[in-house]
């Protein structure tokens, strides 16, 4: 829920657990609609890429940045079916709670791990 920065886990229609997380900012909106996982990845590398960061495309120019809790994506990513965003850990836990990623979700690594099992491929992802 990008009004409470929440995410909540539902099953047959009730909340079993919800998360605080960072959304998109105002210029790098989350993207709002029906999405689905398409995989999982534990310890991921990051492709630091300015220009996907900045306008959502890829680049030539990136740097492929190791793997480990002092990742910008974490210990864990959740990727969806919508091209270079995810539901992910991250390095700097203190900026949970605030509009500051570009366009993904974002938890604390402790969060994520948790929310991995819970999640599999073709699990729903409702963006609001």
């Amino acid at each position: 829920d990008t009004k409470t920065n929440m995410l909540s886990v539902s099953e047959a229609d009730k909340v079993v657990v919800a998360y605080p997380v960072t959304i998109g900012s105002t210029r790098t909106a989350s993207p709002v609609g029906e999405w689905r996982v398409r995989g999982i990845s534990k310890m991921p590398r990051f492709r630091w890429d300015e220009q996907m960061l900045k306008h959502g495309e890829r680049s030539g120019h990136f740097y492929m940045l190791p793997p480990g809790p002092r990742s910008p994506v974490g210990v864990l990513w959740i990727a969806l079916n919508k091209k270079g965003i995810g539901i992910h850990g991250t390095s700097t836990p203190d900026t949970i709670g605030h509009s500051t990623s570009h366009g993904c979700i974002r938890l604390a690594n402790w969060d994520v791990v948790r929310l991995a099992e819970r999640v599999k491929v073709g699990t729903p992802v409702s963006i609001q």
